[in-house]
């Protein structure tokens, strides 16, 4: 227990972790600070696509002007152009009810009301400015939001407070932890084989395996308070400075070939499950990478290498066996929870378990034989 409290302190007043983590905060500050500050920004890029659609329809209504001056009587354009001019209606009442400000359920309903009547021109094989995908998206994302009673936030500008956690909470899963982890244990073993201060502590009344579990609990620790800082950095700032939010906001998930919702709340918490095993696994293989090597930048060198390898790997096989058997398919990406029509989302938890311990056993047993040339 001492050398575990030992290790925590010295990892918490690590002046490479205190930088890290200041930097870390920073940066989350800053993006709520963007997203505060392009508010309008997001309301004009809004605008500028409803323009671009008023655009399509209306040029497509001039061709169709254009065509029937040459072609007096083709019942083909204008049936055609009687379609295209009631879609064109539907839109410019969407769009009339976004500049006015209405309320957000009225302005979603005419929206849906817009995106249903392109069925026309879909089952018509005309060209749609919105494909058939994309819009039964918009629209069953439109019918949810309705449902559960939540006004829609912009994807990358919200100040909401559950839809800015889950802005941070994707960044980091797709960007930052790798990096985070790699600095946070970068000290942890390798470089006291390097500086040889491993010789005092194997000189101590201390068995050498608790050196390797002690180490293993404390970066672990010291992962959870950066974590959790984050956390609570990526909450607190929408709290005191944005808009409440609702975590029951609607998260879309391809399973079985279809379209379900999630509530954010569970997107978030499935995000941080798979993280926290992500991060045993690459604490526990950093240490066996330590032991074996004794170098610095080569046991981290590996670790990367080796959790890249994997994260790639579950790109190339999309199996069930695969999303099974690899860990590291929870690394650089965000669609093992987006994507489940092949697998779940806690496909790998328990290989990430079962390889944690399998290298913290190999780790503390090598650690005993170990010399330090």
């Amino acid at each position: 227990m001492r050398y575990f409290i030992f290790e925590c302190k010295k990892s918490i007043f690590n002046r490479k972790f205190l930088i890290t983590l200041g930097i870390v905060l920073l940066a989350i500050t800053l993006l709520f600070v963007r997203n505060v500050s392009f508010q309008d920004y997001a309301r004009e890029q809004v605008m500028k696509e409803h323009s671009s659609l008023v655009k399509i329809h209306r040029d497509k209504d001039y061709d169709l002007q254009i065509y029937l001056s040459e072609n007096d009587g083709d019942k083909n354009a204008i049936v055609q152009k009687e379609r295209n001019e009631e879609i064109l209606q539907k839109l410019l009442i969407w769009t009339s009810g976004y500049t006015q400000k209405k309320e957000w359920q009225e302005v979603l309903r005419f929206e849906n009301e817009y995106l249903i009547s392109l069925d026309a021109q879909i089952e018509a094989d005309e060209v749609t400015p919105i494909s058939l995908e994309e819009k039964n998206k918009m629209i069953l994302f439109n019918e949810e939001l309705l449902k559960r009673e939540i006004p829609p936030e912009f994807e990358d500008y919200s100040i909401a407070r559950p839809n800015f956690l889950k802005q941070v909470v994707d960044f980091y899963m797709m960007y930052g932890f790798l990096i985070l982890v790699l600095i946070l244990i970068s000290d942890l073993l390798s470089t006291e084989y390097e500086n040889r201060t491993i010789l005092f502590q194997f000189t101590q009344p201390i068995k050498r395996a608790n050196i390797i579990f002690s180490k293993f609990a404390s970066a672990f620790m010291i992962y959870l308070i950066t974590l959790f800082l984050i956390l609570l950095t990526s909450y607190s700032l929408p709290t005191l400075f944005g808009e409440k939010g609702d975590f029951n906001y609607p998260v879309f998930i391809e399973k079985s070939g279809e379209l379900i919702s999630i509530a954010l709340s569970e997107y978030i918490l499935y995000a941080m499950i798979t993280n926290l095993f992500l991060a045993l696994l690459m604490i526990s293989l950093y240490l066996l990478l330590s032991v074996l090597t004794k170098h610095s930048l080569l046991t981290l060198f590996s670790l990367a290498a080796i959790s890249i390898f994997g994260a790639l790997l579950s790109n190339l096989f999309q199996t069930k066996l695969i999303a099974s058997i690899n860990p590291f398919r929870f690394l650089l990406r965000m669609d093992f929870i987006t994507l489940q029509t092949n697998q779940t989302w806690h496909d790998g938890i328990i290989a990430s378990v079962l390889l944690s311990i399998i290298t913290l056993l190999i780790a503390s047993r090598l650690i005993r034989k170990s010399k330090v040339g």
